[in-house]
């Protein structure tokens, strides 16, 4: 357990996002040390944006960093110093935690913005990976007519069984005027402005991908639909969960890291 580490490694919690501030506080509760930046041997990141490879050349003493959405170029650069990183989003178990929490959030999102009833309206998920099979999951306990968009025929088979229509983005056109709530997880450009023009002005629609998300914003002006960009959800909604989560595949890694040390 990295608890026998206890004594022998600092951590530096960076960033303002809610999530971080949770974070500290659960290091701390749980008896680890949190100490300046410029001392610590692990530097935990939020999960976005993408780190600056400045902070390489800040922090002399640093072996470990955890942050997200990290890039090769700063892969590259960190091996070259001997320092091992770790990207919260490829640990398969963190997106699905990861998931849930933010379909959770923009579910809360939907029910916020959109003047209609949630319950039993049409729905349409763009994207089957990890949020979106989470955000299918919940708008069925909604009883929402759920279409699901994805450019792969496997995610389509998968999704096929669980939601009441399954189409291919050259299909968008056929479905867009019905949908009150537009729901876009995939990570490029889906929704350009002539499928955008279809949409009713009463729909939602929330976009939940990786900056700049999957809607051509630039075009939104000169139509009646209004599009919504949402990044960090869990960390606006559930932050002390998604520490939790965190704080989990940290604590794993390390322990990991220190055994392969010894």
């Amino acid at each position: 357990m990295f608890d026998l580490y206890k004594d022998s490694v600092g951590f530096a919690v960076l960033g303002t996002d809610n999530r971080q501030k949770y974070l500290g506080e659960l290091l701390l509760a749980r008896g680890y040390p949190i100490i300046a930046p410029s001392e610590a041997e692990c530097l935990i990141c939020p999960i976005y944006p993408c780190p600056d490879v400045d902070i390489l050349n800040q922090f002399s003493k640093v072996k470990l960093i955890f942050a997200g959405c990290i890039s090769q170029t700063f892969f590259a650069a960190a091996r070259s110093r001997g320092i091992i990183c770790y990207d919260y989003l490829s640990d398969e178990n963190f997106l699905n935690q990861n998931a849930i929490a933010t379909a959770e959030a923009t579910i809360a999102e939907a029910i916020l913005r959109y003047p209609g009833n949630l319950t039993g309206s049409h729905c349409l998920v763009i994207g089957y990976g990890h949020c979106g099979k989470a955000l299918v999951t919940m708008l069925k306990h909604f009883s929402c007519k759920i279409t699901v968009c994805d450019n792969n025929e496997a995610a389509r088979d998968s999704a096929a069984t669980q939601v009441n229509a399954v189409i291919s983005p050259g299909q968008l056109s056929f479905v867009l005027p019905q949908m009150s709530c537009i729901f876009n997880t995939a990570p490029a450009l889906v929704l350009n402005k002539s499928l955008l023009s279809m949409i009713s002005k009463d729909s939602c629609i929330l976009d939940i991908a990786s900056a700049p998300g999957g809607i051509d914003y630039s075009s939104m002006a000169s139509l009646s639909c209004t599009a919504h960009l949402l990044p960090g959800l869990p960390g606006k909604y559930a932050p002390k969960a998604s520490a939790e989560i965190m704080l989990e595949l940290i604590l794993h890694r390390i322990g990991d890291f220190y055994d392969i040390g010894k």
